[in-house]
């Protein structure tokens, strides 16, 4: 259990550090540079995978969080990859949508997270 409890985290971890980046390459002076967008496609889906490979040994709670972060995640890719083959407003829209899906898939691996946490807790017998 202990490897699906640092996955899972890692997942979170990446999927925070991919929003950062794409909130950082965003807020550039001048406007963001395709070449900070180029990885990120990629990354949101090394991230789908993770969550995906972690998605069989969680309860039935932190599963449901999952799915929907992996269809967050998935959204980030298509925005990202869109943004790419795009210009002017029409890739500010791509990377404002990636930007609202990745910060939307770290709520949910966060509330996966919580609701393993919960699930694992030791329970009071007199409650």
């Amino acid at each position: 259990m202990a490897t699906t409890r640092d996955g899972l985290d890692q997942a979170r971890s990446a999927a925070q550090s991919l929003h950062a980046a794409l909130t950082d390459a965003a807020a550039r002076p001048g406007g963001p540079v395709k070449s900070d967008f180029e990885a990120m496609p990629t990354k949101a889906q090394a991230i789908a995978d993770q969550v995906g490979q972690s998605l069989d040994v969680q309860n039935a709670i932190a599963r449901q969080a999952l799915d929907e972060a992996l269809r967050f995640l998935d959204a980030t890719h298509k925005s990202t990859a869109e943004a790419l083959m795009s210009s002017g407003q029409a890739t500010e829209h791509f990377i404002r949508q990636a930007i609202s899906h990745a910060r939307r898939a770290v709520d949910k691996i966060s509330e996966a997270v919580a609701a393993r946490r919960a699930h694992n807790a030791p329970r009071d017998p007199q409650t």
